[in-house]
């Protein structure tokens, strides 16, 4: 038997996978490419616009989705608006004292994030008074970390040239070695055959197919907190998360927080321009630095949150934490941004009980970081 025919014969035994991998992309459809059919995250799109807090049974939503239509739906902004990852589930109202305020905050949120929520509030001819940022180390890894972005990958390209970026001709732009490209129907159907898209749609394939609403409107949070099996959590009609009932559901799996500096490490070491350039790339910084110009050419004031570790695990991130902070700040100094917060939790009296996991915050921390910074400085 020749190599050409056991390949076949390979590639035969193959197809019903194959098929079955395209039919799941194409019904569960995470991207909303084919079938637009987020019924649940348009209702709990619409629970927020009526202004109400929103319990859910299921965390597997679509984050995007839900503050795309949630965006769609609003004839105005608040003073505020505030977009980081989980982080900064917590981060509320009662943090900008006499101001409107909004948390779009999504799982797994990246400077990609950020360009598309951008483009989408100017879409509606609208602007926030501030924007604040709420920044991880993760998001100016050299080629970017999380792919949950492309949900809305059909908003990057226009995203893009709204903040500077010209494309050329084939709708493509170069960020050092980062490849960006329209998306047209030709990559739409790409994603039939993308094992990404089919992690993605194992992801949602819960919420996908349940016979029962996974949202609920409330008009008391705490109605929503045990009402309903452990795992469901309740987003505020400010945008902010309780997760309690959440992070109950994963106790079992949650490692107890430490609280302050790691002994066996070194805080006050330098690291050299290779191990900057491994948690650092240039493109990322890039890409950020367009955003927070564009947003200040327009009269937006520009704010960063940087939510604190309980404490530094390993040497390793270490290094990263070390590289992201001498990052931040140089952006912060040339473009006269204020930061609230830093890397390490205790600086702001944080105690074990304000963390979720060693790298997110309870509300109690969240106000612990805000009310230091205000001791200091205001926001104008």
């Amino acid at each position: 038997m020749s190599d050409v025919t056991r390949f076949l014969i390979k590639l035969i035994g193959l197809t019903p996978l194959i098929a079955a991998a395209v039919v799941l992309n194409y019904c569960i459809d995470p991207g909303a490419l084919f079938l637009n059919q987020y019924t649940n995250e348009k209702l709990f799109a619409h629970y927020m616009l009526e202004g109400k807090h929103v319990v859910s049974a299921n965390f597997n939503l679509a984050w995007r989705w839900i503050n795309k239509y949630y965006i769609d739906g609003l004839e105005s902004l608040p003073d505020v608006i505030f977009l980081g990852s989980s982080t900064c589930f917590e981060v509320r109202e009662d943090c900008f004292p006499e101001k409107s305020f909004f948390n779009i905050s999504m799982t797994g949120a990246d400077l990609e994030d950020f360009v598309i929520a951008n483009h989408l509030f100017k879409k509606k001819n609208l602007r926030p008074k501030y924007f604040c940022f709420g920044l991880d180390s993760y998001m100016f890894v050299p080629g970017g970390n999380f792919p949950f972005w492309k949900e809305l990958a059909h908003e990057y390209a226009d995203a893009l040239k709204g903040i500077g970026f010209e494309l050329d001709a084939a709708g493509n732009r170069r960020f050092t070695n980062t490849f960006v490209a329209v998306w047209d129907e030709w990559r739409k159907y790409q994603q039939l055959f993308s094992p990404a898209y089919l992690q993605q749609a194992l992801h949602y394939l819960p919420v996908r197919t349940s016979l029962e609403p996974v949202v609920y409107p409330l008009d008391d949070p705490q109605d929503g907190v045990y009402r309903f099996r452990h795992g469901s959590f309740v987003r505020f009609r400010d945008g902010s998360y309780y997760l309690e009932s959440y992070y109950l559901w994963k106790e079992m799996t949650l490692d107890p927080i430490i609280i302050g500096p790691n002994k066996k490490l070194n805080y006050q070491k330098s690291i050299d321009m290779q191990t900057v350039k491994k948690y650092i790339g240039a493109d990322r910084v890039q890409l950020f630095a367009q955003l927070i110009h564009a947003l200040q050419e327009e009269g937006v004031t520009v704010l960063f949150f940087v939510p604190p570790y309980s404490t530094i695990e390993n040497d390793t991130i270490l290094d990263q934490v070390i590289a992201f902070q001498g990052m931040y700040k140089a952006l912060a100094k040339e473009y006269n941004v204020k930061i609230i917060g830093s890397l390490f939790g205790p600086e702001f009296g944080c105690v074990a009980k304000d963390f979720y996991t060693p790298d997110h915050l309870r509300h109690s921390g969240v106000k612990k970081v805000f009310d230091a910074f205000y001791k200091t400085q205001t926001i104008d």
